[in-house]
């Protein structure tokens, strides 16, 4: 704890104000090209210079400082003292108190923007990491929520929105839509076995590919002679596993969701209000790469509570974020004529 009292003259802050605050360049492929007798003393160098960078204490004004306690109760920081321009997109206020979530804290502490206490003593970036960061939000999500906020954009805990009334009506009107296809897909599929019966099973037995139907090892063709009454129909038959959209998915409580929404996103503006927030111009959801991948059913229920907000998954692998986008797409079917 007696390092956090050291004071500076001011020689030493100007000395602090002009040391480089970002990590030395690592260089190319070429730079470690193999049977380069140099390699160990320049990867040597590099580490060194790596851990000079990380170990330099940062130097900034108490008086520019917001200070806040941590409580562990409630799982929140309390603001006692609130200085310079974050707080137009962090915090919230409850009971005429300034609070701040564990995740809002710990990237202001990681900024130097922020002094936390705990009990009356200072805490460490490394004590805050340990109790602040818990199950229900993961190092996992604290990199991708960085992440975002380093490139300026304003990122939100997600809230689920309701339904436009567009989409209302439209999910109403679903279920008859449906109706009307079963019904025309029954028609179709009677017409197309009356259509089979009538010429009958003959030309089955007198067929030169009989054999393959009655071959011992259990391998048949998945299309019998009689089936190919259309074009439509040899495809369905062809069709192992049926296309699906995912707008006609089962619903999913949160609960059994093994993936949810994360993080609403916003775009970087002046325009933006933590009370009237808006629409966010996309949604994100966290997964690290070792998970299993989710369900149709799991990503139509994510979806669906994004309602027209796009919807992106962010995919941690160690220190790296890959990004993918969701989106609803109907693969072409190719028909060619032997």
């Amino acid at each position: 704890m007696s390092d956090l009292n050291i004071l500076f003259c001011p020689e030493d802050l100007l000395a602090h104000k002009k040391k480089p605050s970002q990590l030395p360049l690592q260089g190319g492929p070429k730079a470690f090209a193999p049977d380069v007798d140099a390699d160990e003393k320049i990867l040597s160098s590099l580490l060194q210079e790596h851990g000079d960078v990380l170990q330099e204490q940062r130097v900034a004004k108490k008086s520019n400082l917001s200070v806040g306690t941590w409580v562990p109760g409630e799982k929140v920081v309390e603001m006692s003292v609130t200085k310079g321009p974050h707080w137009q997109h962090f915090g919230h206020q409850k009971h005429g108190k300034m609070l701040l979530q564990p995740h809002e804290a710990l990237f202001l502490l990681e900024q130097g923007s922020l002094a936390l206490y705990y009990g009356g003593l200072p805490m460490s970036f490394q004590q805050a990491y340990m109790t602040m960061l818990s199950d229900g939000f993961s190092p996992d999500f604290y990199l991708v929520y960085t992440y975002f906020l380093r490139l300026g954009f304003t990122v939100l805990r997600h809230q689920s929105r309701k339904k436009h009334g567009s989409d209302t009506q439209t999910d109403m009107v679903s279920p008859e839509k449906k109706k009307q296809q079963e019904a025309v897909r029954s028609v179709e599929s009677e017409g197309s076995v009356d259509t089979a019966h009538g010429k009958g099973s003959k030309p089955l037995a007198s067929s030169p590919v009989t054999h393959l139907w009655t071959s011992e090892d259990g391998c048949r063709p998945l299309v019998r002679p009689e089936d190919a009454t259309s074009t439509a129909a040899v495809l369905s038959k062809l069709q192992v596993i049926k296309n699906q959209r995912m707008t006609e998915a089962n619903d999913l409580s949160t609960k059994q969701q093994s993936l949810q929404i994360a993080f609403d996103v916003y775009q970087p503006g002046l325009n933006f209000k933590k009370s009237d927030p808006g629409t966010p111009d996309f949604c994100v959801s966290v997964c690290r790469f070792c998970d299993p991948p989710p369900s149709l059913a799991v990503m139509s229920a994510m979806k669906k509570e994004c309602a027209r907000v796009p919807l992106k998954i962010a995919l941690v692998d160690g220190g790296s974020i890959s990004f993918y986008s969701v989106l609803d797409v109907d693969s072409p079917t190719y028909i060619t004529r032997g």
